[in-house]
């Protein structure tokens, strides 16, 4: 399956942010270990300017909300993108976390994100 979420802060100052949290399905880590998150990723530009996009991705505790290895992405829109990010997690129960930003190479910035084959692998 894949998610469509369309980003619009027209005008908002540079680097406001908006979060996606897939709290729906946890990824439970009984011990330390490490973990690759990866997914495909389409940033669909709808307004006028520059055509990059940034965003973070990240595993959120789930009950402290601490997210400190943040994996962050500048890229270039209209054209897919494997977004990926290894991460060493304490015990805890996560969440996906997706990221957005309003950058300021374009605070207009407006556009349709697609994530699509979102991928958890314990390595």
């Amino acid at each position: 399956a894949s998610l469509r979420h369309e980003y619009s802060e027209p005008g908002a100052p540079a680097f406001t942010d908006n979060n996606l949290r897939f709290k729906e399905i946890l990824l439970n880590v009984p011990v330390t270990k490490a973990y690759t998150l990866s997914m495909d990723t389409y940033g669909e530009i709808l307004s006028a300017g520059n055509s990059n996009y940034v965003f973070e991705i990240s595993f959120e505790n789930s009950a402290t909300g601490a997210n400190p290895n943040k994996q962050f992405f500048n890229t270039a829109g209209n054209t897919w993108f494997t977004a990926s990010t290894t991460q060493t997690l304490p015990p805890g129960d996560y969440y996906v976390r997706v990221q957005i930003w309003n950058p300021g190479f374009n605070a207009g910035l407006e556009y349709n994100l697609f994530l699509d084959n979102i991928v958890v692998v314990e390595d």
